[in-house]
């Protein structure tokens, strides 16, 4: 690796993972996850590394199918929990500033849960296994926040913290791009895939987030990604959905605005608006007034 000061990091990251016994990572096919999820492999063996992902409509499908090739390339089995968060729970109905704590709280919470079950039942031979006197019977769960995620508001992270969830990353100093680069250097295929959030991050706070809902985002950004705009957002106001892309392609957009209008209108929306600001992280905290 070229960069002197991403070697030190990267170093820092590998001794970081190896002073833990086994680990399981929270794994969503993003970038993070993959480079994080990759590195355990490499420093602690397939054995002592398992793999969890929360799926529910809040996460598109093409992300799980994504996330399990990314699995398969890694050879490493990825564990998929269905119905992960539970919608019907009160939170998604009221949607709060902090929906993304109590999310975080259940899906970790049961990621434990479901690694403690595994390992009570494992073979003895398996270092998750807490009759396997050789290693501890405690596992640590990872996940891949980086530096630059802790600049925007993320309450989810408060749950991690309270749940014991590491961040190997925050700990090691990894920037975004360092993950990206280091990615590249690894031959990682998703080292430049944009940034995601779940699909209720789409829903203003305040508002509920339904399945119904979360179909027609899902389908509003597979749509917009198959013509050519691969990173967007479409923001959900009931009968009026605000579509957001990088600003470089603004006038693109505006030029496919018939098939776009007409394909928006299928899908529900009466009102098919433009971000003239572009796309932007976080932009739904814009409106909140309850923030800290």
């Amino acid at each position: 690796m070229k960069n002197d000061d991403l070697t030190s990091k990267l170093e820092k990251l590998k001794n970081n993972i190896s002073e833990m016994k086994k680990v399981t990572v929270a794994f969503s096919g993003g970038t993070d996850s993959t480079l994080l999820l990759k590195v355990c492999l490499e420093v602690l063996g397939h054995s002592r590394v398992r793999a969890f992902m929360a799926y529910s409509p809040l996460i598109p499908q093409e992300e799980l199918a994504e996330a399990k090739k990314l699995a398969g390339l890694l050879k490493v089995r990825l564990q998929v929990i269905d119905d992960l968060p539970d919608l019907n729970s009160p939170v998604f109905k009221t949607n709060p500033p902090d929906r993304c704590y109590y999310c975080k709280k259940e899906i970790y919470s049961v990621f434990t849960d479901v690694g403690f079950n595994n390992a009570a039942s494992s073979a003895s031979s398996d270092p998750f296994d807490p009759s396997n006197n050789s290693s501890p019977y405690t596992t640590l769960m990872m996940e891949g926040t980086n530096i630059d995620d802790l600049a925007d508001y993320r309450p989810g992270r408060k749950a991690a913290v309270e749940l014991g969830v590491k961040a190997p990353f925050v700990e090691t100093g990894f920037t975004k791009e360092d993950i990206r680069n280091v990615s590249r250097e690894l031959e990682l295929p998703n080292w430049n895939k944009p940034a995601q959030a779940c699909l209720a991050s789409r829903i203003p706070y305040g508002k509920t987030v339904s399945t119904q809902k979360l179909i027609q985002i899902e389908e509003g950004e597979k749509f917009l990604k198959k013509i050519g705009f691969e990173e967007c957002r479409v923001r959900h106001y009931g009968s009026l959905t605000r579509l957001e892309v990088p600003s470089k392609m603004l006038d693109m957009l505006l030029k496919k605005s018939p098939q776009i209008c007409s394909k928006f209108k299928t899908l529900g929306f009466t009102y098919i608006t433009l971000d003239m600001m572009g796309l932007r992280k976080g932009s739904l905290n814009e409106e909140s007034i309850f923030l800290e």
